[in-house]
């Protein structure tokens, strides 16, 4: 059964306007590379099979909770520094510690 397809993600790519150009294109490229990922699993069948097996059996392998943990604690890691020097800088231009003051400023050009 072959479903309905937009005139935009079909084999032609036919581009609307300067604003959809991006996502039309996006769809494009995704729909020859679902043609192209079908047309190989029809032709080896097996090969699609034993590779889909390998590949849930290394996920079902990996360690998804710690890799997860990991990556968030070096993101907080990696915020925390950059909070307190914005905090920093913040409080310097409150205190108008920062850059040009307003009495350095020739009279007249102040902003």
């Amino acid at each position: 059964m072959k479903s309905e397809h937009n005139p935009s993600s079909v084999g032609h790519c036919t581009l609307e306007s300067p604003f959809t150009r991006e996502i039309d294109h996006l769809r494009c490229v995704g729909h020859t590379t679902l043609s192209e990922g079908e047309s190989r699993i029809r032709r080896e069948p097996l090969k699609a099979i034993a590779f889909a097996a390998g590949a849930g059996y290394l996920i079902c392998l990996l360690p998804l909770g710690a890799i997860v943990r990991a990556i968030a604690s070096l993101l907080i890691a990696a915020l925390l520094p950059v909070a307190i020097l914005c905090g920093a800088a913040r409080v310097l231009m409150t205190l108008g510690c920062g850059g040009v003051r307003p009495a350095d400023h020739p009279k007249g050009t102040a902003d």
